[in-house]
């Protein structure tokens, strides 16, 4: 979360314990402001299709490197299976997850820095969505 958000949640939770209080409110423009913006937030970090799971469609258009044996997100992530039977997921080539979501992949591609070809994808360094921008640690 980003620090305006953390902000315009701190604020929105002391608007709420004012009004609990039953303290008037003179801030309603900058509570309005607030909500939208958290609104917006949580819609940028939680996209429409998190819970639909992987299929091969949705597969080839994100994934970094298809491969024969399934697909590739870095040398860390690979899928395997099919729409038919279902797909597995492995960390590592340990950690197995069966039947993995949209939203599982990005979390994890986030949290590994894996770039995507998702147009849902941000950059975990910078946040932006664009492909290639050389940061002082790596490219996204």
């Amino acid at each position: 979360m980003a620090p305006e958000q953390r902000e315009a949640l701190d604020r929105f939770l002391v608007y709420e314990r004012m009004a609990d209080a039953g303290e008037g409110l003179h801030e309603y423009d900058q509570i309005n402001d607030d909500l939208v913006d958290l609104a917006r937030a949580y819609l940028d970090e939680h996209p429409a299709d998190d819970d639909v799971p992987v299929d091969e469609k949705w597969l080839h258009s994100v994934v970094t490197r298809p491969t024969r044996g399934g697909f590739e997100f870095g040398n860390q992530i690979r899928i395997v299976g099919n729409d038919e039977i279902g797909y597995s997921l492995y960390l590592h080539d340990v950690m197995e997850m069966r039947n993995p979501t949209r939203g599982d992949v990005r979390l994890l591609c986030k949290a590994l820095k894996i770039p995507m070809n998702d147009p849902e994808w941000k950059c975990p360094l910078c946040g932006s969505g664009e492909k290639g921008k050389l940061h002082g640690v790596g490219i996204c």
